[in-house]
């Protein structure tokens, strides 16, 4: 029933208090409540709106969530890939109904070298068989004679129960200087020291070069060479090698920062419950580490060296920017890296998800990564001349400046494309210099039996202890990469002066040079004259 739209004044409904059409409620109650219930109806419709902004809210940070999870599980599967046994019902079927899947076939690729051992060069022993009386395949008894006989080499080990003990018998000679009588050290003789030096040698070698534990050494030597002595006795020999050895890790140090080219790298290292650095420097002759506080500029010269003048290979953090190296090269196999690991997490988001061209440049900067880095291995392989390296550069120059023209929607893609733009004139170094490799994958694998030792120790209690390993491992790995018997270069440490145990360890004059192709000279011509030819 509508509302009549005029009232005239001074009218009262007698109504008012008791309507009949209100079933006897007041008419003044009715509208107060009707007025509460429009209130109550804008509060409603307020609430319902907010709660549908909060749920649209909701639905967007559930797609963003969604995402990232995608992201991290293929980043799982990256870093841990599924334990696919044959006992599993997936793995049993085939990827379609009556197919089966195809197996990798186990062992080396096809193509790849065969690993062969090494063949003894010298026979220690020979020992005469007879021949059989019997065949050892059917058991026949009659057997004919041959004359031809056959060899089999046999290589073992000679385990000592027992150790040696020595007794040095010294002729005295009285000092009036000092006034005592003195004495002189014989023939692998460490005076004062009821060890000797191959055991003491053995040690550090167990210990530094095969990473055993200290007590694991002292186990060894008691257990299965009945050298008794306690788990601090391995500390004191590491101890009194690095006395020894100050002057040789100092001079490899030297060597390091004259090199012709260095591979440089750097990891996290625990001194005292505090985070250190693990630095390394070298190349295929000489390693050199270094524990340092600091990840720093200071801490990198401190390493290569404020004045080192030859070419830097290392990834591209910043403070390796402070080493006036005359060229650099850039590891690619980072940008590599994270290049595939990009493809892979495109291929877990949904679709249109990534924009097609963030997708196709890290195709194409994938390609051009690999390609440059099969370049370097074929140039090591046979160098170019200068002319030849040059076009190869610009070509490659050319497909780097248009892969990372455009700017990229995607941020991974785009932080990737600013790297390599970033890194460009340090990409391609190796191109004019074949001895250096395009990824520093030399660095990575020389840090690689230390960060097994950090997970197994989780680092060093003092700062000595780290200087020591950094001494004996940078000493020991020189040894290696020299070709040297490392175990038989510590025992130098001990027994020989500085300059013959320096021999041991390397080659003194150990530097590297910068080798350039030599090119052929035509022979001259005699010109058609009657004049002889001029002679020097």
């Amino acid at each position: 029933m509508g509302r009549k739209p005029e009232v005239p004044d001074g009218y009262e409904c007698p109504h008012r208090e008791a309507c009949p059409h209100l079933q006897g409620l007041s008419a003044e109650w009715m509208w107060l409540r009707h007025q509460e219930d429009v209130l109550a109806g804008h509060e409603s419709r307020r609430r319902i709106d907010a709660l549908i902004s909060e749920c649209q809210q909701q639905d967007q940070r559930i797609t963003q969530l969604e995402s990232q999870n995608a992201a991290l599980q293929a980043l799982h599967r990256q870093q841990f890939k599924p334990n696919r046994g044959s006992g599993r019902a997936e793995d049993s079927a085939g990827p379609e109904a009556g197919q089966e899947k195809e197996k990798k076939k186990r062992g080396a690729p096809k193509g790849h070298p065969p690993w062969t051992r090494r063949q003894p060069t010298q026979v220690d022993r020979r020992v005469a068989v007879a021949a059989p009386t019997q065949c050892p395949h059917c058991a026949c008894d009659h057997l004919l004679p041959r004359k031809k006989r056959s060899q089999h080499l046999q290589e073992d080990i000679v385990l000592c129960p027992r150790p040696q003990v020595t007794c040095f018998d010294h002729a005295q000679a009285w000092c009036p200087v000092c006034e005592r009588a003195v004495i002189q050290a014989g023939a692998g003789e460490l005076l004062g020291s009821y060890i000797g030096p191959v055991a003491k040698s053995a040690a550090v070698y167990l210990h530094h070069a095969i990473g055993m534990s200290i007590r694991h050494v002292q186990k060894i030597m008691t257990e299965m060479f009945g050298l008794a002595m306690v788990p601090a006795s391995v500390l004191g020999f590491e101890q009194a090698a690095c006395a020894r050895a100050e002057g040789l890790y100092q001079d490899l140090q030297q060597k390091i920062q004259a090199s012709a080219y260095l591979h440089a790298d750097e990891t996290s290292w625990r001194v005292d419950g505090k985070n250190w650095w693990l630095w390394y420097a070298g190349h295929r002759e000489l390693a050199y580490f270094h524990r340092d506080p600091h990840r720093s500029k200071a801490a990198a010269q401190a390493v290569i060296g404020p004045g080192f003048k030859g070419i830097l290979n290392t990834d591209d953090y910043a403070s390796y920017n402070g080493i006036p190296a005359t060229a650099r090269q850039s590891c690619l196999a980072h940008p590599l890296r994270v290049a595939r690991e990009a493809l892979q997490t495109i291929a877990t988001l949904p679709a249109a998800t990534v924009d097609a061209l963030s997708q196709r440049f890290l195709r194409q900067a994938k390609t051009f990564l690999q390609e440059a880095c099969a370049a370097g291995r074929n140039l090591r392989e046979t160098p170019l001349p200068e002319k030849a390296a040059d076009k190869l550069k610009d070509h490659f120059l050319g497909r780097l400046t248009r892969l990372c023209a455009a700017k990229l929607a995607w941020e991974p893609a785009e932080q990737l494309r600013a790297r390599l733009r970033k890194q460009k004139k340090n990409l391609l170094t190796f191109i004019h210099h074949p001895e250096v490799e395009p990824t520093n994958n030399q660095a990575e694998q020389s840090l690689r039996r230390s960060v097994i030792m950090r997970k197994i120790t989780f680092g060093h209690r003092s700062p000595e202890g780290a200087r020591r390993q950094s001494l004996l491992t940078s000493l020991i790995t020189t040894a290696q990469r020299q070709g040297r018997d490392a175990r038989a270069a510590l025992e130098s440490v001990w027994t020989q002066p500085p300059a013959v145990a320096q021999a041991a360890f390397y080659r003194p004059q150990t530097t590297r040079k910068k080798t350039r192709r030599k090119k052929k000279k035509a022979a001259p011509r005699r010109a058609k004259s009657k004049d002889p030819p001029k002679t020097s």
